[in-house]
């Protein structure tokens, strides 16, 4: 989406803070996910936390992704329907 927004002059788009918060998830995920591989009674309780965090980070970085393209989309259509500079109505 950086590529559409750089050849109609646009600057990049602000940070979503869901994308923030898919980060978030994603980085506690990976750990306990480490965890939840071995063996023991605390494997067996990181297990459903690490794809509790695995899942919903994921989901959110998809989300915000989504997102992303919507507003590049309206970003896009906004300048195709504005009137051309110095054009004679």
């Amino acid at each position: 989406m950086l590529l559409v927004l750089r050849r109609y002059g646009y600057p990049p788009l602000q940070v979503h803070y869901l994308g923030k918060a898919a980060t978030f998830l994603l980085l506690y995920a990976f750990p306990v996910l480490l965890l939840a591989d071995g063996e023991g009674w605390l494997a067996t309780l990181a297990e459903p936390f690490a794809w509790a965090l695995t899942i919903w980070g994921t989901a959110l970085y998809l989300l915000a992704g989504v997102l992303y393209v919507a507003q590049v989309v309206g970003i896009v259509r906004a300048e195709r329907s504005a009137p051309a500079a110095g054009a004679v109505p």
